[in-house]
């Protein structure tokens, strides 16, 4: 644990099992031990999952989506990358007073079937994105710790609603 504390960068940091962000705005809970945490610029947030073949990627973007784009579209850069994309579900929903949108769909990348579940919450000025990636045989476990994170996910300071 020590050495993550050493290896974070000046915008994020691990405070009392969770990741804070207080240039961009957002705290996230961290899920289990079992997830390795890697911080650096872009994204803000990656975790790897030490006995699965599943990640988590938790990211802002700040500055760069036009405040009237709808987050349907905002969200899609999510996806970018993946190859017979299938959406299993997609909702816009209510993040305390804050408009989110959720998608699970499959597809593949590199040869590799993959199920996804992104998250995605539009703030002042930035758009916030959790995105879950493991193989569907995986998927359940990961998804579980992945829930807990999106349930725990907090806007800070002034993006708080």
């Amino acid at each position: 644990m020590a050495g993550m504390l050493l290896t974070a960068c000046a915008a994020g940091r691990i405070r009392d099992g969770a990741y804070l962000n207080e240039a961009k705005g957002f705290a996230v809970r961290l899920p289990s031990e079992a997830w390795e945490v890697e911080m650096g610029k872009e994204p803000d947030l990656q975790l790897r999952h030490r006995g699965r073949r599943a990640g988590i990627v938790v990211n802002a973007t700040c500055g760069e989506i036009p405040p009237g784009r709808p987050l349907e579209i905002a969200s899609r850069h999510l996806f970018f990358g993946i190859h017979g994309k299938d959406i299993l579900r997609q909702e816009l929903r209510m993040n305390g007073s804050r408009e989110a949108v959720e998608v699970v769909l499959r597809g593949s990348l590199e040869g590799q079937e993959l199920l996804l579940h992104g998250f995605s919450v539009k703030g002042t000025g930035c758009v916030y994105d959790l995105v879950l990636f493991a193989p569907p045989q995986q998927y359940a476990e990961a998804d579980q710790e992945f829930g807990a994170m999106v349930r725990h996910f907090q806007l800070l300071g002034a993006e708080k609603p």
